[in-house]
């Protein structure tokens, strides 16, 4: 359902709605263009940096969350918001920091900024991780309520427990009574074995709902205002602005990055299938975050499309080159089915595992219902990707056919200016 509402926001009527007739299909398998050939020591340097990218972004994320974990048990109040704050503030200049780094790393072209298949499947799985999978592991290896006591390091102490005895070596013959003894000390040792609690779900929104509902009230009330105060007083898409000894056109502050904005709402969805799944706030606070980061998109191209065709009387005279904001447009459309799946894949098996959790909290526990729900539940995506498919190849051949019928109404209205006859000439010849 939820890859069916996004593909008809962002597909369905981007392909019905254009403005351009011109190079309508883009279909979802995508093929890849070769990059030009480099040398040897360019490809190292690519594929070194490509990985200590990726490592960068999938250890650090991951040590942050660990760290955030186990401290909570040792401080108070105050100490944890601070602490959630600044885990907050990472997050953000992580996200700010991903636009960056992955479309030059792994764009068409090794050092420029753009974006293609692999960028975008790369970017999307990124912010994913990140944002879903992250949270969840580090719940699972860290908390007792979860499978850390599983690990040998957070394996329960042994438990030992010494007793002693007198035990009589000699007895009097005459009344029975013990003549001569000795103490006996045993020393018992126990393990405790591992026990699943059931109950892995509730630790990680008990851990991580006040970040989820904090991250969700900036995105709702402070991004719209930041971008409304830093966009207002452009007037012209060309001109220059200087940030710390840099020149930026305002084309980029207008609209930013149209593909990272539409992977971030993606991205909001996708949380709901996590923690609104769960907890009935966490849904409201990512609704309220999903629908006003559209708004923003939507305002972001409404803004863009004003300023480029301000003051222009023959819309078809500007020019159509990468900037334009159809060509923009059209390239973010081209890219979204590949953007969907990774968080896809995530999502569903992270849901199958708290499906798995659900399921296994009663009094009697088994695996194989649980089991069973958590392996039907990951073999629903393969079904969702098909029929993602089959409904854009159907919404494809409408809009051919439209396409087509508008073309020979159009071809069918033309007639020739010698086939007419002027009839002032006819009554002056008869």
């Amino acid at each position: 359902m939820t890859v069916g509402a996004y593909y008809r926001v962002f597909v369905r009527d981007w392909k019905t709605l254009r403005l351009e007739a011109e190079d309508i299909s883009r279909r979802a398998t995508m093929s890849l263009e070769k990059d030009t050939e480099i040398s040897s020591n360019e490809a190292a340097l690519k594929i070194g940096c490509q990985i200590f990218a990726l490592s960068t972004f999938i250890v650090i994320p991951l040590l942050m969350n660990i760290g955030y974990i186990t401290l909570i048990p040792k401080l108070n109040g105050l100490q944890v918001a601070c602490l959630q704050l600044s885990l907050l503030a990472f997050n953000a200049w992580v996200r700010l920091v991903l636009p960056c780094v992955i479309p030059y790393l792994f764009g068409e072209k090794f050092g420029v900024r753009s974006y293609n298949f692999i960028s975008v499947i790369i970017l999307a799985s990124m912010l994913s991780f990140i944002d879903i999978l992250v949270p969840f592991v580090a719940t699972l290896f860290q908390s007792d309520l979860c499978i850390n006591q599983l690990l040998p390091r957070g394996r329960a102490d042994e438990t030992s427990i010494v007793y002693s005895y007198d035990e009589c070596l000699l007895y009097y013959p005459s009344n029975g009574e013990c003549a001569q003894s000795q103490q006996i000390v045993n020393n018992l040792s126990f393990q405790p074995p591992f026990v699943y609690s059931g109950q892995c779900r509730n630790a990680v929104i008990k851990i991580y709902l006040p970040l989820v509902i904090f991250s969700c009230a900036f995105n709702t009330f402070v991004t719209p205002l930041i971008y409304f105060v830093y966009s207002f007083k452009f007037d012209n898409l060309s001109e220059k602005i200087r940030i710390f000894g840099f020149e930026i056109e305002a084309r980029e502050f207008v609209l930013p990055d149209l593909m990272y904005m539409i992977t971030l709402v993606w991205n909001e969805l996708l949380l709901l299938l996590t923690y609104g799944i769960v907890s009935p706030y966490a849904a409201f606070a990512i609704g309220c975050s999903t629908c006003s980061q559209i708004f923003v998109v939507c305002a972001c191209i409404c803004r863009y499309q004003h300023l480029q065709f301000r003051d222009v009387e023959d819309k078809q005279s500007v020019e159509r080159n990468n900037v334009h904001i159809e060509n923009i447009c059209k390239a973010c459309q081209t890219h979204i089915p590949s953007m969907l799946w990774p968080g896809i894949i995530m999502s569903s098996f992270l849901f199958s595992l708290y499906l798995f959790d659900m399921a296994y909290d009663v009094d009697d526990p088994t695996l194989g219902a649980p089991l069973a729900v958590a392996v039907l539940t990951n073999a629903i995506y393969p079904c969702v990707m098909l029929s993602s498919y089959r409904y854009e190849k159907i919404v494809q051949m409408r809009v051919n056919s439209r396409l087509s019928e508008m073309s020979m109404d159009r071809q069918s209205d033309q007639v020739e200016l010698n086939t007419i006859e002027n009839p002032i000439v006819v009554a002056s010849q008869s």
